[in-house]
């Protein structure tokens, strides 16, 4: 069983974990920060297949970073600055808006 002092600091990790994932994203853009860690996985499969020879990790993380990109299409229509408002707001024809 976890001690209630492991599950804290877990917690913590996590939450600093968000909060950096969070910041990268608004300072670089969702679609870069995906593009990075696809490359990532890509960087971490070939270490592996040259050091370690281990070709199923290699796939597994080549699979990775395949899927990071498949995203790419997905996360394209995403914004990634602040909402920007909208000009197809609803308005009210001129004959509704006047009262009898």
């Amino acid at each position: 069983m976890m001690s209630l002092n492991r599950k804290i600091g877990k917690i913590q990790m996590a939450d600093e974990l968000e909060d950096a994932v969070e910041k990268l994203i608004d300072d670089y853009g969702l679609l870069s920060v995906m593009d990075s860690a696809a490359e990532v996985c890509r960087l971490k499969a070939a270490h592996i297949r040259e050091n370690w020879q281990d070709k199923e990790l290699t796939k597994r993380w080549l699979k990775a970073a395949k899927k990071i990109e498949g995203m790419r299409a997905v996360l394209a229509a995403v914004p990634s600055g602040p909402a920007q408002p909208t000009s197809t707001s609803p308005t009210i024809p001129p004959e509704e808006a006047t009262t009898p």
